[in-house]
């Protein structure tokens, strides 16, 4: 599937996916206390609660 770039730079999530360094595996990952992005995917249920959030 595509993803179009954005109108603004800051908010574009073609150019957020290529600084976020992801080049396989999950997308939506858990980022730990540390700031530090973990390997494996979100839960359905983290999801959830981020999107109620």
């Amino acid at each position: 599937m595509g993803i179009p770039y954005g109108s603004h730079r800051e908010t574009c999530p073609v150019r957020s996916l290529e600084a976020s360094g992801i080049e396989d595996g999950p997308l939506f990952r858990a980022i730990n206390r540390h700031g530090q992005m973990q390997t494996g995917q979100l839960s359905d249920k983290a999801v959830a609660l981020i999107v109620k959030r």
